[in-house]
């Protein structure tokens, strides 16, 4: 005989018996998704280290390891290398971005995004410098609009140097 579905209702009891956790928006809603409560708690709640074991750090450790050799076989994307204007800007930001940045647990993959970031406009620029240009674009009229909301919280401590 097939195991007969848990009702939500249940669940919500055993999530909710940790008082860590406040249920109520989730509760609010209409119809209360189970399948966006539990990736909520992937991203946020007791199941986020598992996510970052299983699912973030691979990812992480991958990247690294493709910039790494790529900047091994072909050096660094550089003013001198490239020829793109926006590269250009990019490698500004991104001398810029690490007078500032200091999370020493997470410098080799923000070294890695920068220069994945340079390399793809400079390389790509038709497809991928497209891309990112049109989400600058609509991030900033997001924020013009007030729709985007700044983390006024950031930066952490240990992150970032004024």
């Amino acid at each position: 005989m097939p195991n007969k579905p848990v009702p939500i209702k249940d669940v919500l009891g055993v999530l909710s018996s940790n008082p860590k956790y406040d249920y109520s928006y989730f509760l609010s809603q209409p119809n209360p998704n189970l399948g966006n409560l539990l990736i909520s708690r992937m991203l946020t709640g007791k199941g986020r280290a598992l996510v970052v074991k299983l699912i973030k750090w691979p990812i992480e450790r991958a990247l690294i390891k493709s910039v790494r050799l790529f900047i091994k076989v072909f050096g660094r994307v550089t003013k001198e290398t490239t020829t793109k204007h926006n590269t250009h800007i990019i490698l500004d930001l991104r001398q810029e971005f690490f007078q500032h940045y200091i999370n020493h647990s997470k410098m080799a993959l923000m070294e890695s995004a920068w220069e994945l970031l340079a390399f793809e406009i400079e390389h790509d620029n038709a497809h991928y410098g497209w891309l990112f240009e049109w989400l600058v674009v609509e991030i900033g009229k997001e924020i013009a609009c007030g729709n985007w909301v700044l983390m006024g919280d950031f930066p952490q401590d240990g992150c970032w140097k004024t």
